[in-house]
């Protein structure tokens, strides 16, 4: 089965987002395994420690985590 990405904004990375993820995905017979969750750089950088707490829930599902639009905020790489 292909992957799908999904793009998730900072504001929709609330604490219940791994259940209700789980949730749509059983409802619509998606199996977690082909989802990658996109979360945005600054989402990440700006708590780490709520950010790898929700990246762990995804994961623990069995959801792939990518982190978006790495490069173009606090970690670009260019000069």
């Amino acid at each position: 089965m292909p992957t799908l990405a999904i793009n998730v904004t900072s504001s929709q990375m609330r604490p219940e987002f791994a259940a209700r993820l789980r949730d749509i995905a059983a409802a619509h017979d998606v199996p977690l395994s082909c989802l990658e969750i996109e979360i945005s750089e600054d989402y990440v950088l700006r708590d780490l420690v709520r950010a790898r707490e929700a990246i762990d829930a995804i994961r623990d599902l069995g959801a792939r985590v990518a982190l978006d639009d790495f490069g173009t905020g606090y970690a670009a790489l260019s000069v």
